[in-house]
């Protein structure tokens, strides 16, 4: 029977997004207060993967040679996860406004952004040699040899940074009222009354 003979190229590319936020609520008895925490992220996810291959019978269709050479991206980022802790005194009146907290040092928990950035790539690589040999003329017998190689890089890093009151003596106290989306702002940022 004759062997087909083909060379392929296949190709696939995936994007997604993933966009959240998180608001919890609740309330800390020992800290005698109520909580509204927040957390808002992106993250986005890609693969773009790659394959050339092919095959071709040789010598009367007894041998066959087959190839494949293979290349793909695989991304992860998490450019701006933003977290931020608010409370207000436990049993006081609604009309109270929550107010941010702003540590003194740097916290993971408190006014923190994380930032993330991975990276994994992969080359790939195969040669295959079938050779079909007559044991009788009811029985067949195939030997393969062939190899195959990868190489395989990963890039990840990461960053995280916290807020801190710039001065305690100084500070602008009216910043931990401010919305969520101005507190913030590069003008709230500084080295003597502001968050730094």
């Amino acid at each position: 029977v004759s062997q087909s003979r083909y060379i392929e190229w296949r190709n696939l590319l995936n994007q997604s997004g993933l966009l959240s936020t998180t608001e919890r609520t609740g309330v800390n008895q020992e800290e005698g207060s109520e909580v509204r925490n927040y957390s808002l992220g992106w993250q986005e996810r890609s693969l773009y993967s790659t394959q050339l291959m092919g095959k071709h019978p040789l010598k009367k269709d007894l041998m066959e040679l087959e190839w494949q050479g293979g290349y793909s991206i695989n991304t992860r980022k998490e450019p701006d996860l933003r977290r931020l802790r608010t409370i207000r005194p436990l049993g006081g009146p609604d009309s109270v406004l929550y107010q941010a907290v702003i540590p003194p040092s740097a916290s993971t928990l408190d006014a923190s952004r994380f930032y993330s950035d991975n990276q994994e790539e992969i080359i790939s690589g195969k040669l295959e040699l079938s050779n079909t040999l007559k044991v009788s003329d009811t029985k067949e017998l195939k030997i393969k040899i062939g190899v195959w190689a990868e190489s395989k890089t990963r890039d990840f890093s990461a960053r995280w940074m916290s807020y801190k009151k710039a001065t305690t003596a100084t500070f602008n106290s009216a910043l931990l009222y401010l919305p969520l989306e101005n507190i913030f702002s590069p003008e709230n940022i500084n080295n003597t009354n502001d968050v730094s």
